[in-house]
């Protein structure tokens, strides 16, 4: 089920292709077959936002032309656009929208209102650590990560037969969840990244992973305000620290400065085995080039 912040993101990125579209000479420049399926599928979702988002919507594109104009050599004659699907984030290509000028690439991650890298599953840990599907790490991580969660279901029956739903268990036990599930996911997976993430090789597939593989514009459409950063040329880490912090966060700390926070949570209101990390760059501010346009 698409949830509310990807339908947003999707609608973002349909509105800035429009407003290139919209400036293209007539028969000139064009949109990739998947780009063109794309605009024809996420039209109803951009009107199915808000009377008030889409007013907001309709200044974001405008602007965001104007910055790839001042910014590039924008021939329109000779545009192809193209739109990734949510495959290439998985492998490292966080791109949503890629622009072909000639031979020039430009590759714009769009966001709304939220700077979040990743929300990546905890079972995938080690694949994500560079280590392949089904190999004896990914399996044995697998296996402890269920033991886990089996262990946290077996005791939340017990204690709470009447509960189904993780906000019941909540209202009965404020911290259950936190020290009987999040707490010990956490642990595990610092510990599987502590212990087998000392290869360079491992700590980069792992980094790029949660920051992206190719040169790009992460752009974020905030309420008053536009920000755009420079993902461009960013070195790569040769090491990385995990440390668990407060019951539910895994937190990263790269060799070549970078701070990333992992927040875990439930990804479905069901009692279940279902988690996802929230993970954001803690000092994105000090490692990346921003700049901010005022709406």
């Amino acid at each position: 089920m698409e949830n509310i912040s990807d339908k947003q993101g999707r609608a973002l990125e349909y509105v800035i292709v429009e407003e290139i579209i919209k400036k293209m000479p007539q028969n000139k420049g064009r949109l990739t077959r998947s780009a063109r399926i794309d605009q024809d599928r996420e039209k109803a979702k951009f009107e199915a936002c808000s009377f008030e988002l889409q007013k907001n919507y309709k200044k974001f594109p405008e602007i965001v032309f104007e910055w790839l104009k001042n910014n590039f050599q924008i021939d329109l004659h000779s545009i192809t656009i193209d739109r990734l699907s949510d495959t290439h984030g998985k492998k490292g290509d966080v791109t949503d929208i890629r622009i072909y000028i000639n031979e020039k690439v430009i590759n714009l991650s769009i966001k709304h209102k939220h700077k979040a890298l990743k929300h990546q599953r905890p079972p995938t840990t080690a694949v994500r650590c560079g280590f392949p599907p089904k190999s004896i790490q990914d399996n044995i991580f697998r296996k402890q990560y269920e033991d886990i969660t089996d262990i946290f279901l077996e005791q939340a029956r017990d204690m709470f037969p009447e509960a189904t739903k993780f906000n019941e268990i909540k209202k009965i036990q404020n911290d259950f969840i936190n020290k009987n599930l999040y707490l010990p996911v956490c642990n595990h997976v610092a510990d599987f990244i502590n212990s087998h993430c000392k290869a360079p090789r491992n700590v980069i597939e792992l980094f790029t992973f949660l920051v992206g593989k190719t040169n790009f514009y992460k752009i974020i459409d905030f309420r008053d305000e536009i920000h755009i950063y420079k993902f461009y040329e960013i070195k790569l880490p040769e090491s990385v620290k995990a440390e668990t912090y407060q019951d539910s966060y895994v937190i990263l700390y790269f060799s070549n400065g970078w701070v990333i926070s992992m927040r875990l949570h439930t990804a479905a209101s069901i009692l279940g085995k279902s988690l996802k990390f929230d993970t954001q760059p803690v000092n994105l501010e000090e490692m990346i080039l921003k700049e901010i346009i005022k709406k």
